[in-house]
């Protein structure tokens, strides 16, 4: 085999790996976009599921002797606030299904993605084997050469271990800053019968409070391990900076769920003191969220630059 036979068949090797690669890579990323929508869906899924059986169980307290059904009945409107609540149980169960519906077709598509990653499994391997080969064959007539594409394709690989270490920060950051806002809509609604409870809004006003802020409890508690999930994808990519990423914690926002508004008597100093905490810890996650994506628009151009310059290597030989 003649010089440039050889040198035709490695180039086709390597066509070939980097044809897999970007496929792989591909499949990588419609992954990563069907896992954020999965998990949009069901945290809305959580959502109407929750409403449903809030729902069921008003009027199962509308049928029943609950302090509802006979505020009703004295009102004469018992059966319009059924019908009401029987609206809103239709809804539920439909939003419900809509997006069972939903989950099981993202699923069936990330399956399949899966299969396909299975056949692509050693695209890495077989890319990196026909590049060492090229270069191999390179070191014989330009050792420079030779030793820049190694030079350059080492930094390749570094850069995209830390481009997936910052998306996967980026993934459990949004997650937790979408429970985050959750609890503060949830906080917002206790402050306003919060504020009528306290100019007598009555037994029917405190009852509504007070199922908000379990509402907002449950919110949290959610929130709180989306932000211990965050705190661990940021310590990957700050190992990464050698520590220039400063951040500092989210602990005080969860403790206070557990360690005083729950513990303690409901009253609207703690539920305002809360709603402060939130807002904070929704501009603190907001600020290294935005910390994290300029990395990573960093990270692509330092990828892309990268992937030029070691193509025009291997082209122009």
């Amino acid at each position: 085999m003649t010089d440039s036979e050889k040198l035709s068949k490695l180039n086709g090797q390597l066509a070939i790996a980097e044809s897999q690669l970007r496929e792989k890579n591909d499949v990588m990323a419609k992954l990563r976009t069907l896992g954020d929508q999965r998990a949009e869906v069901f945290q809305a899924h959580q959502k109407s599921v929750n409403s449903l059986e809030e729902a069921a169980s008003a009027i199962a307290k509308l049928e029943g002797w609950s302090s509802s059904a006979m505020f009703h009945s004295f009102l004469g409107t018992k059966q319009s606030e059924w019908n009401n609540r029987k609206q809103r149980l239709d809804l539920a169960r439909q939003q419900a299904e809509h997006t069972e519906t939903a989950i099981e077709d993202l699923d069936h598509q990330r399956r399949a993605l899966r299969d396909r990653m299975v056949l692509l499994k050693n695209a890495e391997k077989e890319y990196e084997s026909a590049l060492q080969a090229k270069i191999d064959y390179l070191r014989q007539f330009d050792d420079h050469v030779a030793g820049e594409l190694t030079d350059i394709t080492t930094q390749i690989s570094e850069l995209s271990a830390f481009e997936v270490e910052l998306r996967q920060a980026l993934h459990a950051g949004e997650a937790a800053l979408d429970a985050i806002q959750d609890v503060g809509t949830s906080l917002n609604s206790a402050v306003r019968w919060g504020i009528y409870d306290i100019l007598g809004g009555g037994m029917m006003v405190t009852m509504g409070k007070h199922h908000r802020l379990k509402v907002a409890r449950r919110h949290a508690e959610y929130a709180h391990r989306q932000l211990q999930q965050y705190q661990k994808e940021l310590a990957d990519v700050n190992k990464t900076l050698r520590g220039s990423m400063q951040l500092g914690s989210f602990a005080t926002f969860a403790d206070y769920f557990y360690d005083g508004l729950f513990v303690d008597c409901f009253v609207q100093y703690q539920i305002t003191d809360a709603r402060r905490k939130w807002v904070a810890t929704e501009e603190k996650v907001e600020s290294s969220l935005a910390v994290c994506r300029t990395r990573l628009e960093e990270v692509c151009r330092g990828l892309r630059q990268l992937q030029s310059q070691k193509q025009e290597l291997l082209e122009n030989f």
